[in-house]
């Protein structure tokens, strides 16, 4: 029983958890050690990949698609976003990191200091949906997760689909 009502707590607090408790949360996992799996497994929680799939597939190529085309869109593209934010947070933890404060709860900021002093933000924006507060985008030096990954892909989409965007 006792078990039971700390995995209750635990599901509460990830679903009804701010922006910053969210970050707050990612950022203890990585500082415990936690191995990439561990990371992605506790992200994946936390990242709205099929808002972000749509996004990156572009408007039109989304709404076009079959729905098994979209799905497959989003087991594919999931991987590789997971694996992305999983290492990129994995390797901040080498430098000096702090969460400032929160400009607002859609948008979360960990400043990392460089080994030369000067500082990068690495923004992370949050959407609620269903209740809960998801990540939808980051950026690191101004630069759009969401924007690298629509310019990556987008000749792939236009060619062979969205259900052909990982293939060779």
């Amino acid at each position: 029983m006792k078990k039971f009502l700390v995995l209750l707590m635990f599901c509460c607090s990830c679903l009804f958890a701010s922006p910053g408790k969210i970050l707050g949360n990612i950022v203890n996992v990585v500082e415990s050690g936690a191995s990439t799996v561990q990371v992605e497994k506790t992200l994946k929680k936390y990242v709205n990949v099929k808002s972000i799939a749509a996004e990156v597939a572009g408007r039109s190529a989304w709404r076009g698609a079959q729905k098994s085309e979209q799905e497959k869109f989003i087991d594919k593209f999931s991987q590789e976003l997971l694996d992305y934010y999983a290492s990129t947070i994995r390797n901040l933890s080498r430098y000096k990191y702090s969460l400032i404060a929160r400009p607002s709860a859609a948008r979360q900021v960990l400043r990392v200091v460089n080994p030369n002093g000067s500082t990068t933000d690495f923004v992370i924006f949050f959407q609620k949906s269903s209740g809960s507060w998801l990540i939808i985008d980051s950026s690191f030096n101004g630069v759009s997760l969401v924007g690298q990954w629509r310019a990556k892909l987008s000749h792939k989409i236009r060619q062979y689909g969205l259900s052909g965007a990982f293939d060779g």
